[in-house]
């Protein structure tokens, strides 16, 4: 599924669910199926607060409500299982340190163009 803040179109598959519900399914820990139960879920509920399925506040609220299912559903496995909140933590800090690695080489790159852009040999800026 596919929403468009600009245009407020949820793009849908064959199947009526929306083409990103693998994609989160899989990034919260769930499966396709149990993330299809909670898009019908959170359809139903759009369409009452809203009457119809062809508009935008339909679009809004029915992602609104699926991303907060999924965080619900999610925190709640997290909690009956501490091995896999350990293994959710340990992912999230390895991703962590690559991005600080990556700050840190762009940081380097940076400042070494800089230096040869200036034509200042050494790192000093008061002695060149």
């Amino acid at each position: 599924m596919q929403y468009n803040q600009t245009k407020r179109e949820i793009t849908m598959n064959s199947n009526n669910h929306p083409l990103q519900l693998p994609w989160l399914a899989r990034r919260a820990g769930l499966s396709n199926e149990r993330a299809e139960a909670l898009w019908r879920e959170a359809s139903a509920y759009a369409v009452r607060r809203t009457g119809s399925t062809d508009s935008s506040a339909y679009a809004q609220v029915a992602m609104d409500k699926l991303h907060a299912l999924i965080d619900a559903e999610s925190s709640r496995l997290n909690t009956l299982s501490p091995v896999r909140t350990w293994a959710r933590l340990q992912r999230h800090y390895w991703s962590l340190q690559l991005t600080w690695l990556e700050a840190g080489n762009t940081i380097a790159t940076r400042t070494w163009r800089t230096l040869s852009r200036t034509g200042k040999s050494g790192v000093c800026t008061c002695c060149s």
